[in-house]
């Protein structure tokens, strides 16, 4: 999914604590919030993942236990749900493109969602055929809803859990939403006591820089950008490495608000560099905005690259999204050999829903290759 600036005055950024927006993606709720007294949540990004305990494996071999040094995706979802559905068709190429990696993914539906029952899984599973090319459980007796669906608070389906090589959970949440998590612990790049540690320390920092959004906000209202990007500085500075994409928005404002292209470029070259170096959606997004924005007077086609290249090297080719970006910064720079090779990567990797978006402009990148020819 394209991560792009909320760009907008500037009730842009600063209506959300972070700098960056994505837009949602599906689930449905399989029951009622939970009440007073209810198991508190443990099972999060770095515990320990649970036992399995699967009554029946509908399709392909039983997974009994989940083996030291393979990767593991734990994906609940019920044959009622259409995000759930929607999920399975790149779920089975996942499956397909990591195999060989050691990744094992583990479609799990319990009874409790909604009167799910074995038959309904089963004949649902029969009729998906080799659409859906990776093993299914049921869970008929709810141990495996209460270790993980309800130990995680999950209340959305479909809900994935990442299970690293080291038995720990390093993702929880929409499985549409896992692939670059995923490809970053397959490629052994993610840390995920690490994220931890970040997680914490960006939660603590957006509650100090609130009163200094607040500030924002209020100059944002009167056009005040020299005053705004003021702001952003002193948020970025409460904690540069959690920050930092903070830097992306006051890149944004120079360029759209103050026209300042010169001081603008050398402040991103700086921010890739430093703050969003590690960050592979401020980069993308950052390179997107340089590219796309059409209130950006100059675009510097350099940084745009340099943003993309490094935002393909965090997520190891495999973020769709960043791919096409990187395509259509090399289409912009007249390089076409390179903007349709990327692009085909893109359509490769993208979802149902992203495919229709970056097969077009495969075809554009393609038409203005040959034509050049």
């Amino acid at each position: 999914m394209k991560l792009r600036m909320i760009a907008t005055g500037l009730t842009l950024a600063l209506c959300a604590t972070s700098a960056l927006a994505q837009e949602a993606s599906p689930q449905e709720k399989p029951e009622q919030p939970q009440q007073k007294g209810e198991t508190p949540v443990t099972l999060i990004m770095g515990a320990k993942a649970p036992n399995l305990s699967v009554d029946t494996w509908v399709k392909g071999d039983e997974v009994k236990t989940l083996e030291r040094g393979k990767i593991y995706v734990v994906q609940f979802w019920a044959t009622w749900s259409d995000p759930s559905r929607d999920a399975i068709p790149r779920l089975t190429e996942l499956q397909a493109q990591y195999k060989d990696a050691g990744v094992r993914i583990l479609g799990i539906s319990c009874s409790t969602f909604r009167g799910e029952t074995e038959e309904r899984v089963r004949s649902y599973v029969e009729s998906a055929g080799d659409e859906m090319a990776y093993s299914v459980g049921f869970d008929a007796d709810l141990s495996m809803d209460k270790a993980w669906m309800k130990a995680a608070n999950a209340r959305g389906l479909p809900a994935a859990f990442i299970v690293d090589r080291e038995g720990f959970v390093a993702y929880v949440g929409n499985p549409f939403d896992m692939e670059e998590t995923l490809a970053r612990v397959v490629a052994g790049t993610f840390d995920v006591q690490r994220e931890v540690e970040m997680k914490a320390r960006r939660a603590t920092a957006e509650s100090k820089a609130q009163p200094i959004l607040d500030i924002a906000r209020n100059a944002a209202a009167e056009s005040d950008w020299p005053l705004v990007v003021e702001q952003i500085d002193k948020v970025i500075e409460i904690d540069p490495e959690v920050m930092g994409d903070w830097a992306v928005t006051r890149i944004q404002i120079s360029l759209t608000r103050l026209g300042d292209s010169k001081a603008s470029y050398a402040y991103a070259r700086r921010a890739i560099e430093t703050y969003i170096s590690d960050n592979p959606d401020a980069l993308n997004s950052l390179s997107w905005m340089i590219l796309t924005n059409p209130d950006v007077g100059q675009r510097d086609l350099d940084v745009a690259l340099m943003a993309g290249l490094r935002a393909n090297e965090l997520t190891v080719g495999k973020n769709a999204s960043v791919l096409d970006t990187l395509a259509r910064a090399y289409f912009d720079r007249g390089e076409l050999d390179e903007a349709v090779r990327y692009a085909e990567q893109a359509v490769e990797l993208a979802d149902e829903k992203e495919k229709p978006g970056y097969q077009m402009r495969l075809e554009e990148y393609k038409a203005a290759a040959e034509g050049e020819g």
